[in-house]
């Protein structure tokens, strides 16, 4: 089965990591998985490395460039506009999903717990200070400083 995992990702996110990892393994299983990203400077490393995998790669300018004789499109799309240009060139689309996790609290605690993440984290000073793991008995995560 000729699989085509396309999306719009002018640069490296969480998604194209995902492929770079999957696509290969996908191919060891017999799928027949290919790329297909934006001919952009910014996504570069991940269609080299998907390539140098073996991953057949299609870094294009117009979708109008990529395969149509394929079993099954899944995308991936940073920008909501890009699904109707994908649908409109392969309508039995599969969508892959995923949303960044962002934590609201109400009253202004979003801004206290990214204060009290950051004052847990060791500060440095000219590369000099350098961090432990937290010692038996003190709350997980805390670091202890030294320098």
């Amino acid at each position: 089965m000729r699989v085509l995992f396309l999306t719009d990702a002018q640069r490296i996110g969480g998604s194209e990591v995902y492929l770079k990892e999957m696509l290969p393994r996908l191919r060891r299983l017999g799928l027949e998985a290919e790329a297909a990203l934006p001919l952009a400077e910014g996504n570069r490393p991940i269609r080299e490395a998907l390539a140098g995998q073996g991953v057949p790669v299609h870094a294009y300018r117009d979708l109008g460039e990529l395969p149509r004789a394929v079993d099954r499109v899944v995308a991936s799309a940073w920008y909501p506009q890009s699904y109707r240009r994908f649908f409109a060139r392969y309508p039995r689309l599969t969508l892959l999903i995923h949303d960044q996790i962002e934590i609201f609290y109400p009253l202004g605690g979003r801004y206290l717990y990214r204060l009290a993440t950051a004052s847990s984290r060791c500060p440095t000073s000219g590369g000099r200070r350098r961090c432990s793991p937290s010692p038996a008995g003190q709350p997980g995560g805390l670091k202890k400083c030294t320098g």
